[in-house]
């Protein structure tokens, strides 16, 4: 079962202090910043108010730079849940700062902003473009906080594989500095990794690993993050332990006012005591775990913990709370995925479809110019000797041309007619599936709902967890609908993570074994655009290789050479006849003209096909 994620690292260390006074020279406004300062690391309330007389001050004077005012101000809002007024300083921090570490420390604040919002593919890019720039400049001891930053982001997501990538080498750059600042919170987060893909006995090392390593910047953080592992790990065999842990975790939690280790421990300990059937008791805890998620704003944590608080409810016998709180979970967890991922999908297609159709007009008039160019220079150097065979050529060629041009726009046609027919396939289908599935479960979901206070005390239970069930069979539904519309997968991580996810799918059709040989290095990325038209062109491929191959086995090679990516799907079947270009070779040729990329197809009549497309990058 997921558990609730705690970013470890919550900032920087340049934003542990809040921002660098160093850009400030004026003895007043030092002092206002120290005042407010003061007031900010107490908890004290109105510190704003002190911040913006200092920023007052040095708009009337014009001695100092107003940007490590604004990074603090954002800070404060950031701390008090008030994420509006943070995003809107911190971007003023960010657009008027002349000092790298500032805009490095702001920059870091923006990603964390993001990510407490919900918005996972912004908060990662931008923390992945400041690793960049921390590579570049070698500051190692930034880089290995963004690192943990970006580990815990992946692991938001599902993707433990990416997260522990990222994990261990912000571990390893801490360690080879001997910097304790979190060095406790990244072998935390490393256990917590390794609990999810179930290598117990990894997760048990790192778990200890973490209660034992120094943590600087937040003591009990790290000893938190050890101790609920080893919760979990004993949840399901050892009830007694996994108590034991899980208190130790919330006492610490207590102790030094961590509250989202606090909100994780709780919502584990509710879990716990609803497998050993103390549900009142789990009641109890999850009903404060929520009472926390909801002070702090929380989003994402208060979901899952909504989601648990419904089961133990249903547990309880008391129906009307778990409702409640089911309800308040799915409305959540739509707000939070399904609204922004259609807004941009549709425009990425309203823009994709409006720069095909300009460029294969600018690509046609082109054609056209080219070829008349021609011959006016053919007419002016024949001279009147052949005028007369000039003009017969003149208008043989002109023929020529309205032939090419009555082929070239039959076959656009034919592209054209293809896709639409294809797109009113893929709509048929949708609609089909709405009506038929989704459509048809709400509709008795409904009518379960409507009968459960007409039926006896001891089946209103079994009733309810059935509609449960059903609600979130829909769930599932609309996600598969939405994940073939644009790949989420090709949306947040990229080509090569969509491609694999790709492999994976098709591998477990057992139509045709794929293997897929990534030699592109680490971190590389295309635009969306470019993006979306490699992966929809290499799924083309394996269908047309599945269709008519009558091949066992297919290589997707990926690989970059001379600023050139290389795309290439081999198999061993029949080969095909080239004679002809089909449609589908004609349309995937086309696709590549838009983004300035090239495609060939190699057959091996009796040895397979090989097919490539080039992109310079």
């Amino acid at each position: 079962m997921k558990k609730l994620l705690i970013l470890g690292i919550c900032l920087m260390k340049s934003i542990a202090s809040a921002a660098q006074d160093k850009d400030i020279v004026s003895p007043e406004v030092k002092a206002l910043i120290a005042q407010a300062d003061s007031c900010h690391k107490q908890g004290g309330e109105g510190c704003d108010i002190t911040y913006k007389k200092a920023l007052s001050l040095i708009r009337n004077t014009r001695k100092d730079q107003p940007a490590v005012i604004y990074n603090k101000l954002s800070y404060y809002y950031f701390n008090n849940n008030q994420s509006d007024s943070a995003k809107k300083y911190i971007e003023l921090s960010i657009a008027q700062s002349s000092d790298p570490d500032n805009v490095e420390s702001a920059t870091n604040l923006k990603a964390h902003i993001l990510y407490n919002e919900g918005h996972f593919d912004q908060a990662v890019k931008v923390y992945i473009e400041l690793a960049k720039r921390l590579e570049a400049q070698h500051k190692t001891d930034k880089l290995a906080f963004t690192y943990g930053n970006i580990g815990n982001l992946y692991f938001s997501q599902n993707d433990y594989t990416n997260s522990l990538v990222y994990l261990h080498k912000s571990f390893d750059i801490l360690q080879q500095e001997r910097d304790t600042t979190v060095i406790a919170t990244i072998a935390g987060n490393i256990a917590d990794g390794y609990l999810e893909i179930n290598k117990d006995s990894l997760a048990k090392v790192w778990a200890y690993k973490a209660i034992v390593l120094p943590n600087a910047f937040n003591p009990a953080e790290g000893k938190a993050l050890g101790y609920t592992t080893l919760a979990s790990l004993f949840s399901d065999n050892n009830t007694d332990s996994a108590i034991y842990y899980v208190g130790k975790a919330i006492d610490l939690a207590q102790k030094f006012n961590d509250e989202r280790n606090l909100q994780r421990a709780l919502v584990l300990k509710a879990r716990i005591q609803k497998n050993e059937g103390n549900y009142k008791e789990a009641q109890k805890t999850i009903d404060s775990a929520i009472k926390l998620f909801r002070v702090t704003n929380y989003q994402l944590g208060l979901s899952d913990a909504l989601l648990e608080a419904a089961r133990i409810s249903l547990k309880n016998q008391n129906y009307e709370k778990s409702a409640l709180y089911f309800n308040e979970h799915i409305t959540m967890q739509d707000s939070l995925r399904s609204k922004e991922r259609y807004q941009t999908l549709g425009e990425l297609t309203t823009r994709y479809e409006t720069e095909k159709k300009e460029r294969k007009i600018a690509e046609q008039e082109l054609i056209i110019q080219r070829k008349n160019a021609q011959i006016r220079s053919w007419l002016i150097g024949g001279g009147a000797l052949i005028l007369g065979f000039g003009l017969f050529l003149l208008q043989y060629r002109s023929g020529q041309q309205r032939k090419l041009k009555l082929i070239e726009q039959e076959n656009e046609n034919a592209v054209l007619k293809a896709m639409m027919n294809s797109e009113e396939r893929e709509r048929r289908a949708i609609s089909s599936t709405l009506h038929d599935s989704v459509a048809a479960k709400l509709g008795a979901a409904k009518m379960s709902l409507q009968s459960i206070p007409f039926l006896e005390e001891n089946r209103r239970v079994e009733q309810l967890e059935k509609t449960a069930q059903l609600v979130s069979n829909i769930h599932s539904d609309v996600r598969s609908i939405a994940h073939h519309l644009l790949p989420v997968t090709l949306e947040k991580e990229g080509l090569v993570p969509a491609l694999i996810e790709f492999v994976a799918e098709m591998n477990q059709l057992h139509l045709l074994e794929i293997k897929m040989l990534n030699q592109l290095p680490a971190g590389f990325s295309l635009s969306k655009r470019e993006e979306l038209i490699l992966y929809r062109i290499v799924q083309e491929l394996i269908n047309n290789t599945i269709k008519h191959s009558k091949a066992t086995e297919a290589i997707i090679t990926l690989s970059l050479t001379d600023e050139q990516l290389k795309i290439s799907v081999s198999d061993n079947g029949i080969g095909f006849n080239g004679s002809q270009e089909h449609q589908g070779l004609y349309s995937i040729r086309e696709r590549m003209k838009s983004v300035g990329g090239t495609f060939g197809i190699e057959n091996r009549p009796g040895n397979g096909t090989s097919a490539w497309i080039r992109l310079h990058v």
